[in-house]
């Protein structure tokens, strides 16, 4: 059934923090929050798609030199050609076609203009995911049901060779787990206990602000733990949340560390584990360690250099890419130098994402004594559309646990009208809840989120909120506090 983009819509929103978020050179405050709509057109009538994200900053490009309404500009240039590329694109048969079309035009388009590859793909992601809802909206399908036929008609010899003539569900599950663990953000500048708060004027809604104080208010066992290239600090600070974690988790906790580009080599990273492995809880804090994620900048790390420090490091520990994964073709070069695996972010590609999800699963099949891995990470997502489409891709790629921080940083729904808090709440009362101070939040509960209600939809969000809580991009205007 031949399908078009009729017309596409670009919204923002401002909002600012609970808290300061500080990763890698970043320190969050407050982003836009991007929402895209697409009009999908078949035989069956003219179908609304919708995703939405952040504007993190100094993720998708870290340049210490540019400001962040530079870098929120870049952003919405990106956004704006993936949707006139779609509307370009013309009628296609399947929307693959249609994504190969839009995946070409932005890559042609950005190595023209010098955009790099994860910045470009984040206006293909957004565009992609629209394109998604409205198709399976435009069929009254699932994404499950969607995965298992291959609706989609994916090839996912496009993106790796190795999986040519293979579909999703030979490696997908059959159908998505309800309920994920929560894999809890220590960023840079959190406080780890109430004493060490000093955020002023002290946050008061309701909501747990201190590590300590959210791993005791939601039951967590998964944490991921930010460091920040120096070795002294890092390991001062990862002792201080150890001794925490120790004291309040339970005994069958995990994590991971988070590098965010931070260290200069892998013979600096052997150094902190070389102290870690020295002291005698910290030797059994590492024990408990999933991986490594991105600690290379990622214009190295994927250089004979960054592949030659992990092979000089005896028993190194489970490394994956993150921001080294712009283009499909990278997760193969990281694999080939010795990394164990990659991200998926919805901000990156779902389709890539599901191709990525088969590699991993292929390569555990062949090689039963290694691991690999495809983790799931986040870009500070929230409700009412970003979060809800994130965790339903997650699941249905099988992703167990997975990187959640939105929730943390940002009051929750706090920012829709009532009236819109209250239909995300129906809809989806498992994943949010009313909390003490009468907005709607994520519901965490023994480091869990319950997500079942998120599959009965198309990409987990069944009423269109509209627009009416947002700006249309041409009447936006960056919040200059933020610079």
């Amino acid at each position: 059934m031949p399908m078009r983009i009729k017309k596409t819509e670009v919204h923002l929103i401002n909002l600012d923090s609970r808290l300061t978020f500080r990763y890698g050179i970043a320190v969050m405050k407050g982003m836009p929050h991007c929402v895209v709509r697409v009009h999908l057109e078949d035989e069956r009538g003219t179908h609304i798609g919708i995703a939405a994200d952040n504007f993190a900053p100094k993720w998708f490009t870290k340049n210490p030199e540019t400001t962040f309404r530079h870098d929120s500009d870049e952003m919405i240039k990106v956004i704006e050609h993936a949707c006139e590329s779609v509307e370009k694109a013309g009628s296609k048969e399947t929307v693959f076609d249609l994504w190969k079309v839009l995946d070409a035009e932005q890559k042609a388009w950005a190595l023209a203009e010098n955009i790099p590859p994860l910045l470009a793909n984040f206006g293909s992601s957004l565009a992609e995911r629209a394109i998604i809802d409205a198709f399976l909206r435009s069929r009254q399908v699932t994404l499950a049901q969607a995965l298992r036929e291959n609706l989609f008609h994916l090839d996912l010899g496009y993106f790796h060779s190795a999986l040519k003539g293979s579909k999703p569900a030979d490696f997908l599950p059959t159908e998505p787990n309800p309920e994920i663990f929560l894999r809890h953000t220590l960023g840079l500048a959190d406080p780890l206990t109430e004493a060490d708060r000093t955020d002023d004027p002290r946050v008061d809604d309701g909501l747990p602000v201190s590590f300590q104080a959210c791993i005791e208010a939601y039951g967590l066992r998964y944490f991921k733990l930010k460091i920040q290239g120096k070795i002294e600090t890092d390991f001062e600070r990862l002792r201080a949340a150890e001794k925490i974690i120790r004291a309040s988790a339970p005994v069958d906790y995990a994590f991971t560390l988070d590098g965010n580009e931070q260290y200069k080599s892998y013979a600096d990273l052997e150094t902190l584990f070389g102290m870690m492995a020295k002291d005698k809880d910290m030797a059994e804090f590492l024990k408990h360690l999933i991986f490594v994620e991105q600690p290379i900048f990622r214009a190295k790390a994927l250089g004979d250099e960054a592949g030659q420090g992990l092979q000089a490091w005896p028993d190194h520990p489970a490394v994956i890419i993150d921001e080294s994964d712009g283009n499909a073709e990278d997760f193969e070069r990281a694999l080939h130098l010795g990394y164990g695996g990659t991200s998926h972010k919805n901000c990156k590609g779902i389709f890539k994402g599901i191709a990525h999800a088969c590699l991993v699963k292929q390569l555990q099949q062949q090689n039963p004594g290694k691991k690999f891995f495809l983790s799931g990470e986040d870009l500070t997502t929230i409700g009412p559309i970003s979060v809800v489409q994130d965790l339903s891709v997650m699941a249905h790629l099988g992703v167990t646990h997975v990187e959640r921080n939105g929730q943390h940083y940002f009051k929750g729904l706090a920012f829709l009208p009532p009236e819109l808090q209250e239909t995300v709440l129906l809809e989806h009362s498992d994943l949010f809840y009313r909390n003490s101070r009468g907005y709607i939040t994520m519901r965490i509960e023994d480091g869990k989120i319950r997500i079942a209600s998120l599959f009965n939809a198309s990409l987990g969000l069944q009423t269109d909120l509209g627009v009416d809580w947002l700006t249309p991009r041409a009447k936006w205007q960056f919040d200059s506090k933020w610079d």
